[in-house]
């Protein structure tokens, strides 16, 4: 399961422009924040959003996009 902190995402959006990706095949860069453990324990790793963010974007981007 992902968790998206919509208030996160909502604040992102009103201060600095940034929208949610429906379609990564219309970007040439990416930044990727995901949190790499789980919500209810920081000591206990997961990366499953992280694997499932970079699958997207190679299934759906153009060679040459830059991933950070």
């Amino acid at each position: 399961m992902i968790y998206v902190n919509q208030k996160a995402m909502d604040f992102a959006e009103q201060a600095a422009g940034i929208r949610k990706a429906r379609n990564f095949g219309e970007f040439d860069v990416y930044i990727l924040c995901v949190s790499t453990h789980k919500p209810d324990d920081m000591f206990l790793p997961q990366i499953d959003g992280l694997f499932k963010s970079t699958d997207k974007i190679s299934r759906e981007t153009e060679s040459g996009g830059i991933v950070v």
